[in-house]
């Protein structure tokens, strides 16, 4: 008897405990509101903590139709997910002023979607916001994106240009200042597909004979008739026949114009060329709708990500102002990257690509030659405006070989060269030991080829394994060692070679390179 009141004591504490430590247990018609209350350890919730409010258009476009059908969509969702039944008010700017509000609900998934029809043309802006009920926090907002409606397509862009261009400039002319000094400025062609090079060439000259290195500045409009130019480009300097060089990738659709401008000291007078224009033969790229980003920033996009070898490809974006305005006429860099995050100053640094009216900017250039992973961004370099360096997002480009066609494969080889790092990553005080296989040329007498190897120490300047004895071997496997000069990374790669081609190549290996242990 004793142990059963002692049993049932003990119950009825355990319970006790259980009530005490976890009230949860003991309220079993608790509402889903209540649930999430003690979930958050007693204190007063907010839904909006950790949220998003996201915002798409469609057409995902910059340049516009007027009268065009604009989608505008995106989710909600809160620290316990989506919020649903939730008033979604979006905000369309005409510039900087508010021209109307529209209003929409989420549904049970979070997502909203309306639809909105711009008749007037020029920037247009969206911002989706949502407002708590209660007020009891500042409302939610989503990233600003900006459209601009006027683009009526390339004709029509073509034709409101060309009133702009004297064709008959082509060749440039001599602006004179008396007979003491001229400054002129040509072009072998007014004409220019959006994303490629253009070159421009002008001449410094007095009393008929060439003004060696002269500091030359040129500045870019949009207008043919530039009066007060204040924003020039980064300055050239002339050679010593009196000649300066420039050129830049320009972007679609506007039409550009340029002179040159002289000033050999401070308080003497401003010389200026002549003004030539140029008119893209086609629109571009039409970029997605511009986020405006309050700070100065680069938004970099590439058109192909998986490219050919030496094939075109095309980085295209926006370089954003303080206060969220594209930077009109800027000129910008297009950089390569090795793995190491170090800028290739000496491998595809183009020329300056210069953004157009709207701060897009468009540049083409070809893929590089060997196979492999490459790193490319957009860069502003210092110029008049500030000392300081401004990097766009790193874009990742994957350089593959073309697949073989049908019809070729017969007589080409079906092997593999295969290399492989007996340990990674190494210390620089190590050799690095590479093993090097062969599998698949049944049809290949791999003994009239020579097997090269190929390294480099930053990836784009490649020199030759010099040990005659990888040159011919037939065995399986065979394994060779480097010793390493400094820290970083190593690239390496093999091939076979007959006596005017390359046959079959290797991936490339990467081998990090710690610096020694002290």
């Amino acid at each position: 008897m004793n142990l059963k009141k002692n049993l049932g004591f003990s119950i009825l504490i355990i319970l006790g405990l259980i009530w005490i430590i976890f009230p949860v247990l003991a309220e079993p018609s608790l509402s889903h509101e209540e649930w999430k209350n003690i979930l958050a350890i007693g204190d007063e919730i907010d839904y909006l903590t950790g949220a998003d409010l996201t915002l798409f258009i469609s057409p995902d476009h910059y340049y516009q139709i007027p009268g065009q059908q604009i989608v505008l969509s995106g989710t909600l969702k809160g620290i316990f997910g989506p919020l649903s039944n939730a008033s979604v008010l979006i905000e369309r700017y005409n510039g900087t002023n508010l021209s109307s509000v529209l209003e929409t609900v989420t549904n049970a998934n979070g997502v909203y979607i309306l639809t909105d029809y711009v008749n007037e043309t020029g920037p247009v802006d969206y911002q989706a916001q949502y407002v708590p009920k209660d007020n009891s926090r500042e409302s939610l907002k989503s990233d600003r994106y900006q459209v601009l409606v006027n683009w009526q397509g390339e004709q029509n862009i073509l034709n409101e240009e060309i009133s702009f261009v004297n064709l008959n400039s082509t060749n440039g002319s001599f602006q004179n200042y008396g007979e003491n000094l001229s400054l002129s400025l040509n072009a072998n062609s007014l004409e220019f597909v959006p994303g490629e090079s253009i070159s421009l060439f002008g001449y410094l000259v007095s009393y008929h004979k060439p003004i060696p290195y002269a500091p030359i500045k040129i500045y870019p409009d949009i207008y043919s008739n530039i009066t007060d130019p204040i924003n020039p480009l980064v300055p050239g300097q002339t050679k010593q026949d009196g000649r300066v060089n420039f050129s830049y990738h320009l972007s679609g659709p506007d039409s550009v114009h340029f002179f040159l401008s002289y000033q050999k000291n401070q308080n003497e007078p401003i010389y200026r060329s002549n003004t030539i224009s140029f008119i893209p033969l086609e629109s571009g790229i039409n970029p997605p709708a511009r986020i405006v980003h309050e700070k100065e920033t680069i938004i970099a996009y590439l058109q192909n990500e998986t490219v050919d070898p030496i094939q075109n490809i095309t980085v295209f974006g926006w370089y954003n102002g303080n206060g969220g305005s594209g930077v009109p006429l800027s000129s910008l860099d297009l950089v390569w990257y090795n793995f190491g995050e170090k800028i290739w100053d000496r491998y595809q640094n183009s020329s300056q690509v210069l953004t157009n009216a709207d701060g897009k900017f468009e540049c083409t250039v070809k893929a590089p030659q060997t196979p492999g992973m490459y790193l490319l961004g957009m860069r502003r370099r210092p110029g008049s405006v500030t000392s300081n360096q401004l990097y766009s997002n790193v874009l990742a480009l994957s350089v593959v070989i073309p697949e073989l066609k049908e019809d070729y494969k017969e007589v080409q080889p079906t092997g593999n060269i295969l290399l492989q790092a007996q340990q990674s990553p190494i210390r620089l005080s190590d050799k690095i030991g590479i093993n090097i296989s062969q599998k698949g040329f049944d049809e290949l007498d791999t003994t009239e080829l020579s097997l090269l190897l190929y390294y480099s120490d930053n990836g784009y300047e490649w020199k030759i394994f010099p040990y005659e004895e990888i040159k011919r071997f037939s065995e399986e496997q065979k394994t060779v060692f480097i010793q390493p000069d400094k820290p970083g990374y190593w690239y390496f790669r093999a091939s076979y070679t007959n006596l005017s081609q390359e046959i079959v190549s290797s991936d490339v290996l990467v081998v990090p390179v710690l610096p020694s242990e002290k």
